[in-house]
């Protein structure tokens, strides 16, 4: 079932807020994709022998459109973002990088579907009681950590009691968390959270908030490392330079994820990113100004999608910007 969260809905790993995204098919562009990236401009012409980007994403497309081509596999993206990241916090949204960047390795409890209904992620099932204030949590049996630690009731406790903490800093999950007066384990895999009020909006919070290891961010390595569940683990991140994550091969979505790997670069502008585009030192480009993304989009050697909830903005009072759309490139550079 397709679900609609931070990286479901970028596909290729474009941002959580929609951003528009400009993807150049590299030779060492990734071979495959679950579907197309949120407003995206994509290779359209015909794939050659070697898998790329173009591929993958034309590929994506199809199935979108109804088709059933299976996805292909392998490949690292290199991705980028204009806005670098201050710190490895998995509870702030730091901008619009977030779901690029510092919450690649991290899951969920629920996910929703393109319908906005809750679908399990890291929960099987819950129980829901009429007066909306107690959630019962059934976990998924078997998930492990990226340190190979079982993830249980415990870490879910932890998750929102880190949430509710000031120190952390985590802004509306903390609002949210607080809804939460009693957070019951009576085993491993079952979480009962009560509130003293009807909670209806409660799973916004659950398909938003990382569920995060208390071992990893107690520790003495806290700032420099990351322990997630999520389909990508944390390898380096080199501060206002780039940041990069190798596939899970223990996820618990079997066959997931496609890409071996994710290499984010940080630039300094928006510019220096549709640069690095069309030399074809990257594949996926963020929030690209407006004139460049009209540029690309007419040229036959890239596809342009764009974000159902379209919109545009600046990036400073001189420079508009397209915030929900993606280029991706084919042509040889």
């Amino acid at each position: 079932m397709a679900t609609l969260t931070r990286r479901a809905a970028l596909g290729l790993i474009t941002s959580a807020a929609g951003a528009v995204v400009l993807a150049a098919c590299g030779s060492s562009a990734p071979t495959s994709v679950s579907a197309p990236p949120s407003g995206t401009i994509s290779p359209s012409e015909p794939a050659s022998a070697k898998p790329t980007l173009a591929t993958a994403t034309a590929a994506a497309s199809k199935a979108t459109a109804g088709a059933t081509a299976a996805p292909r596999t392998g490949g690292v993206l290199r991705t980028s973002s204009a806005v670098s990241i201050a710190s490895l916090e998995p509870h702030v949204a730091q901008g619009w990088t977030p779901s690029e960047t510092t919450w690649l390795p991290y899951d969920r409890l629920i996910a929703f579907d393109l319908q906005f209904k809750a679908q399990p992620m890291l929960v099987e099932s819950w129980d829901l009681s009429t007066d909306q204030r107690q959630i019962k949590f059934n976990l998924r049996k078997a998930v492990q950590w990226h340190n190979g630690r079982e993830f249980t009731s415990d870490d879910v406790k932890y998750s929102i009691t880190r949430a509710k903490d000031p120190k952390t800093g985590s802004g509306q999950y903390a609002n949210q968390a607080q809804w939460f007066t009693t957070i019951e384990t009576p085993d491993k895999y079952t979480v009962v959270l009560k509130s003293e009020q009807p909670r209806p909006a409660a799973f916004d919070l659950f398909e938003s908030l990382n569920m995060v290891d208390s071992g990893t961010l107690e520790g003495p390595d806290a700032k420099t490392k990351v322990n997630g569940t999520g389909p990508f683990a944390f390898v380096e991140w080199v501060q206002g330079d780039h940041m990069t994550f190798a596939k899970n091969t223990n996820y618990w979505q079997t066959g997931k994820p496609y890409l071996d790997g994710i290499q984010v670069t940080f630039f300094k502008d928006l510019q220096s990113m549709v640069v690095s585009l069309e030399a074809g030192a990257v594949d996926i480009i963020t929030v690209p100004p407006r004139q460049d993304f009209a540029r690309l989009k007419a040229d036959p050697k890239y596809q342009a999608m764009t974000h159902p909830i379209a919109a545009t903005g600046t990036s400073s009072a001189s420079t508009p910007r397209c915030r929900h759309s993606t280029i991706s490139s084919c042509g040889k550079h």
